[in-house]
């Protein structure tokens, strides 16, 4: 969801590089 993904990225910026490149990679629906 969506939201998780906010969520995901307001918590940690670190892992957001890696989120948002898998997201990128797959579906930002996940």
């Amino acid at each position: 969801n969506a939201k998780c993904y906010l969520e995901f990225k307001t918590r940690d910026s670190y892992h957001l590089n890696e989120f948002h490149l898998f997201t990128n990679g797959k579906k930002a629906d996940v």
